[in-house]
């Protein structure tokens, strides 16, 4: 097996006032490279934990996690750091757009945070914008766009560096069905195409039954494969 991601005994813990939240209780997961995968469960059962800790956001309280080969624990702040800049790609539910800058203003700024001179990060900008097909609105601002072009603006923003991996939390979540299908519809395009892995957080079964793999979250562990 081919596995981007290795993820071995996780565990993570909060504190809500005094109580201890036991948000990850034992994760054992492999992801293979270049598929496309769901997280689903119900709200608090560890499925932004466990996208948090897979992206380098967050790390675990006990446990590894493996990525391309590569044991995160014990790295840096730093040294996490320049593997999200470089490596992986985010999609969020609220898009996370700045509105003070155009849409391929907006798709440029991963390449900007990697030292990329600025003609050169809004050249590969526009040309992935033509790749989710928003040529035609790489002008406008993000209140000048409809809920679809600004996730497919934040899809660009996620490949224009060409990562191995695209986390994808809930890009669904508010959109409307037919506009939600065609969103998944173009990251397994990105999937196939790009060779690029996709792991995604859906409360939605229609759109993770599209995926190559399922992994279902109850209480902080994986109940189902």
């Amino acid at each position: 097996m081919n596995s981007i991601i290795s993820i071995k005994n996780v565990k993570k813990q909060y504190y809500l006032g005094k109580t201890i939240v036991e948000a990850l209780r034992g994760i054992n997961l492999e992801i293979e490279a270049e598929f496309y995968c769901s997280i689903i469960g119900p709200s608090g059962s560890g499925k932004s934990s466990l996208l948090n800790i897979i992206g380098c956001i967050d790390v675990p309280l006990e446990g590894e996690v493996i990525f391309e080969g590569r044991n995160l624990a014990g790295l840096s702040e730093k040294e996490l750091t320049r593997i999200r800049a470089e490596k992986i790609g985010f999609i969020f539910q609220n898009f996370n757009l700045n509105p003070i800058l155009t849409a391929v203003e907006n798709v440029a700024i991963p390449m900007r945070l990697i030292g990329e001179r600025k003609k050169t990060s809004l050249q590969k900008a526009s040309e992935v914008l033509g790749q989710v097909r928003l040529s035609h609105r790489m002008n406008h601002y993000p209140n000048e766009l409809s809920g679809g072009e600004r996730q497919r603006v934040a899809i660009a923003r996620a490949i224009v560096k060409k990562p191995s991996l695209i986390l994808a939390d809930e890009p669904t979540g508010n959109l409307d069905t037919k506009t939600g299908l065609g969103i998944i519809r173009l990251l397994r395009e990105i999937n196939e195409k790009e060779d690029t892995t996709v792991i995604q957080v859906t409360h939605d079964l229609e759109i993770a039954n599209l995926s190559d793999k399922i992994f279902r979250l109850r209480d902080g562990v994986i109940v189902d494969r």
